[in-house]
């Protein structure tokens, strides 16, 4: 954990994932706006 708080590896795992979105041309929301990877409570 950084100083702030921060898990210095969640950059590493946004983009990651971001990336993988674009490449596959997927999107991380329904056409509500709601995440499809990601479970609210989570």
């Amino acid at each position: 954990m950084s100083p702030d708080g921060v898990d210095p590896r969640y950059d590493v795992c946004n983009d990651t994932h971001t990336a993988t979105l674009e490449d596959f041309g997927l999107s991380d929301l329904d056409s509500n706006g709601n995440s499809v990877f990601c479970h609210p409570d989570t």
